[in-house]
């Protein structure tokens, strides 16, 4: 197996990796114009290759056009036919933060958050439960161990508009109602 930094030779391999549908994964369209924007670079895009040149994992880590270096973990991947994707995916962590840390600052190991976005009730889909178990417990293994939960609510027009309850009231506000409310 080996682990390693992408490079611009690598782009098709990633462009065909097949995202994991139980939780967000970057697709090849967003992948190729993440790398584009320079949000993605190939210094931040690592892979793990297996003996037959296969490509088995990957581990992209995201930031501004302008950031000097990663801001976050978004998207680690393992193929479902590796037998320990929890321990391949801790190796290929391993590996990259070392690299990263020193080409940012020599000598530590401090990386940037691992962010998971997950679909609404993953718990109750056993495909995302799996999905989120061998990911979490690679990035604990390799360090990224604290958690936050956030709840990201979202009103889509097909919902409807639910009745009102009587309980708030809107209305236009002027400057100052908006200064007095923060004051």
């Amino acid at each position: 197996m080996e682990i390693r930094p992408a490079t611009p030779h690598d782009l098709d391999a990633l462009l065909g990796f097949a995202p994991d549908a139980a939780v967000g994964s970057v697709d090849p369209q967003r992948l190729r114009e993440e790398l584009e924007a320079g949000r993605l670079r190939w210094p931040w895009t690592w892979l793990a290759v297996d003996d037959d040149g296969v490509l088995v994992g990957r581990a992209l880590w995201w930031g501004y056009a302008d950031s000097t270096g990663p801001l976050s973990l978004d998207w680690l991947d393992v193929i479902e036919i590796v037998p320990d994707r929890a321990r391949l995916a801790t190796d290929l962590l391993d590996r990259a933060h070392h690299a990263l840390a020193d080409a940012a600052r020599p000598g530590t190991v401090d990386m940037p958050k691992y962010e998971l976005i997950l679909p609404p009730r993953w718990r109750e889909d056993p495909a995302a439960v799996d999905a989120v178990t061998w990911r979490t417990q690679a990035a604990a293994a390799a360090g990224l161990d604290h958690q936050l939960e956030r709840l990201r609510y979202e009103w889509r027009p097909t919902a409807g508009v639910p009745e009102t309850s009587g309980r708030l009231r809107f209305r236009a506000g002027s400057e100052e109602d908006f200064l007095e409310v923060g004051a």
